[in-house]
C-alpha cells in the first residue's frame, strides 16, 4: 500500500501565516496556535481533522466542539517516505519556517472547544490538495482504507463544495454557507 504525497510543500497550502484569512470560515485543514486538546495538550499547534458537515449543526452553526489532531516540530522526514509509511503523521514541511518539518500528530487527536479554536490564532489553510491528502492519510490511519484522492479531486460533487466556495470566500456568515449549499 503506498499513499498520495506531495511533490512541493506548497502545494500543501492555501494560505500561511501573513496570507491567512481572518474572515475564512472554521473549515477542515486549519492550523492553529495555542489550542488546548483535551487527554492531549495544554496549548500548542492543532489541525483541524473534523470534515465541515460534522463541525457544523442546525444552520451551518459550529459545533460546540472539532475534531483536531495536534502538529508538533519534527525532523526532516524525506518526501518519498511519506508514500509507504509514517502512516499516524500527515506532513506539514515549510509550516512556519522554510526547511523545518511539522507534523499533525493523527493518533493524538480530541475535540477541543471551538470557541478556543476560533480566538486562536490560525496559522496556515491547507489547500484542497492537502486537505484531501489529510483526509486520506486519517482515513488510512482509522481504517485502513486508502481513500483514493483521484475521487475527491473532482471536488464538484462533493457534499462540502459548497462550504469549501464559502471558505474560499471569506464569509463566515453561516446563512451564506447556507443560501450557497440550497441553491447548488
Amino acid at each position: 500500500m503506498s499513499l498520495e504525497t506531495f511533490e512541493k510543500p506548497g502545494d500543501l497550502y492555501l494560505a500561511r501565516v501573513d496570507d491567512v484569512n481572518p474572515l475564512r470560515p472554521l473549515f477542515t485543514g486549519d492550523v492553529v496556535a495555542d489550542v488546548a486538546i483535551p487527554g492531549v495538550q495544554d496549548g500548542g499547534m492543532a489541525v483541524v481533522v473534523a470534515h465541515p458537515c460534522s463541525m457544523r449543526g442546525k444552520d451551518a452553526q459550529l459545533e460546540p466542539r472539532a475534531l483536531v489532531a495536534s502538529v508538533v516540530e519534527r525532523d526532516k522526514i524525506g518526501r518519498a517516505a511519506w508514500a509507504k509509511g509514517n502512516f499516524g503523521l500527515m506532513p506539514l514541511p515549510d509550516l512556519l519556517e522554510v526547511g523545518k518539518l511539522w507534523v499533525a500528530r493523527l493518533d493524538d487527536i480530541g475535540k477541543a472547544l471551538t470557541a478556543d479554536i476560533m480566538a486562536g490564532v490560525r496559522v496556515a489553510c491547507l489547500s484542497p490538495f492537502g486537505v484531501n491528502l489529510l483526509q486520506q492519510r486519517f482515513i488510512w490511519r482509522l481504517t485502513p482504507t486508502s481513500g483514493r484522492l483521484r475521487w475527491t479531486r473532482r471536488g464538484g460533487g462533493s457534499c462540502c463544495a459548497p462550504l469549501l466556495r464559502s471558505a474560499r470566500s471569506g464569509s463566515r456568515d453561516p446563512r451564506e454557507v447556507r443560501r450557497t449549499a440550497i441553491t447548488r
